[in-house]
């Protein structure tokens, strides 16, 4: 599932036309009302059109319940839909085609951003865009229109590193990435947060993927004593080849905790190239923490479900159920966010003078994907990410705490007739914003390596043998630390 939402996300592009009308006084036109028409590019055919046409739905109830809030009035809201059969080529002849004002865009993140990045460059020159989330085209230098709805991925390595700090595992922490561009980000991220928090590494490694590299460098990594395991990978098959190491040098049991960026948190970091689950690593990994893409959050999510599961499946694609992907929420809030930071142009309380906006003021609101606010003097939402844990869970659970949740249902493991395993929302964080601190919300409490919801005693010595006296024999103190020689 996370990996179509990815591709979907790679060839959905919004488009917004202009048109106004108005009467003249003077010199000065004065504004009666813009129409704002957003030209929707995305794969209604083809292997991702399930999603795509979840997306579409959401533009329209988006659009209408702008329309019907006043938000903008006498503007409006329309879209025209186009379909780029799910291939990022149709996408980018889509994008050359367009004759607009305003462009809205959604997705380009990866390898396809290197072929649609210069035609979206070009336009650039004319035309105003929007942008939901791609991190490469919020680029304020060459880009600089461009706004960002769904918090950067790079973001998770600042995430990490607060989690790391909120349980007190300051002095027992190893870092892992991988040795491409998105690594490297992700460790910079980490490191810029985690020295702010006086959180320094007992060992760091870039990983490369090659066999011969990987024993030693993890032999190094369990040679530090280092038992909180910060992984920040790119891809769930690289994972997948780390976890067999740290499995062979026993690396994966109640003594260390894993924390993982959303790319490895997910059950396909447990499958082999074979397709098949290796069991062994699955049941060893229970207790693993990650963070990702909250997707739909707070109450007012928790009300449009309610209606979502309510709509007529065959007018609203997607609609009449309680399943949801991550990607569709924001485009969502990207088209409110369009409209309250435009408000003042679009409610005629500014003239309208043939173009929408500049640098628009990011005005916060509170959205289907929690609060939408961005950073001072940024085009960048302030971020804010789900806490994952990797637990059993069975049907009973999912129709009592965890009912709605859609990494439950669609991205899971059989662990027995009745029992499932999944990477399952505990909590979540939100970064810190002008004048305030970071905030962990935890829903439920979470499962560590032991199965216990204690938090682990990582500060292991090795065991000490000494004579009781008063029992007459040689003990062994496993702790090492009830003991003291000197």
């Amino acid at each position: 599932m996370k990996g179509a939402i990815a591709i979907v996300s790679l060839c959905l592009v919004l488009v917004a036309c202009v048109s106004a009308q108005g009467s003249s006084q003077g010199n000065q036109t004065q504004t009666r009302g813009i129409n704002v028409q957003f030209a929707v590019v995305l794969p209604l055919t083809g292997r991702n059109a399930r999603v795509g046409g979840r997306m579409e739905s959401m533009v329209r109830l988006a659009i209408d319940d702008v329309n019907k809030s006043g938000l903008i009035s006498p503007s409006t809201f329309s879209s025209v839909s186009y379909d780029s059969e799910s291939a990022a080529e149709w996408a980018s002849a889509s994008i050359q085609g367009l004759q607009t004002a305003t462009v809205l865009v959604s997705g380009f993140e990866g390898p396809v951003v290197s072929g649609i990045a210069p035609i979206v460059e070009n336009v650039l020159s004319i035309f105003h865009h929007y942008t939901v989330s791609s991190s490469y085209l919020v680029n304020a230098t060459r880009f600089s229109k461009l706004t960002q709805v769904i918090p950067s991925e790079i973001e998770q390595g600042t995430a990490l590193a607060e989690i790391v700090n909120h349980f007190g595992w300051n002095d027992h922490v190893g870092v892992i990435c991988s040795s491409d561009a998105r690594g490297a980000a992700l460790l910079r991220t980490y490191l810029r947060r985690a020295t702010e928090l006086n959180v320094y590494p007992k060992a760091s490694e870039q990983l490369f993927s090659e066999d011969q590299y990987l024993w030693g460098q993890f032999s190094r990594l369990k040679e530090s004593d280092a038992r909180v395991i910060v992984s920040l990978i790119s891809t769930a098959s690289e994972m997948y080849n780390i976890l067999r190491y740290a499995e062979r040098l026993d690396m994966l049991s109640e003594k260390y905790v894993w924390l993982c960026n959303s790319a490895c948190a997910t059950i396909q970091s447990f499958v082999g190239p074979d397709g098949l689950v290796n069991e062994n690593l699955r049941k060893k990994a229970r207790g693993m923490i990650g963070v990702e893409q909250t997707g739909g959050f707070g109450p007012n999510f928790a009300n449009f479900m309610e209606r979502w599961s309510n709509l007529d499946p065959f007018e609203y694609q997607g609609g009449g159920n309680t399943r949801f992907d991550k990607i569709s929420p924001f485009i969502y809030d990207a088209i409110f966010s369009f409209a309250h930071s435009l408000q003042p142009v679009l409610n005629r309380s500014v003239p309208f003078t043939g173009e929408l906006f500049r640098r628009p003021p990011m005005v916060p609101f509170e959205g289907v994907t929690g609060m939408v606010q961005y950073r001072p003097r940024s085009k960048s939402r302030v971020p804010q990410f789900s806490i994952t844990n990797f637990r059993s869970w069975t049907d009973a659970d999912l129709q009592t705490e965890w009912t709605g949740r859609d990494t439950v249902i669609e991205d899971n493991i059989r662990s027995g007739p009745d029992r499932f395993e999944s990477f399952i929302t505990v909590g979540c964080w939100t970064g810190k914003t002008t004048g305030k601190d970071s905030v962990f919300n935890f829903t439920h409490n979470i499962l560590f390596p032991s199965g216990k919801e204690e938090l682990p005693d990582l500060d292991l010595r090795n065991p000490i043998e000494y004579w009781d006296c008063e029992a007459r024999e040689m003990k062994t103190d496993e702790t090492g630390k009830s003991v003291r020689l000197d």
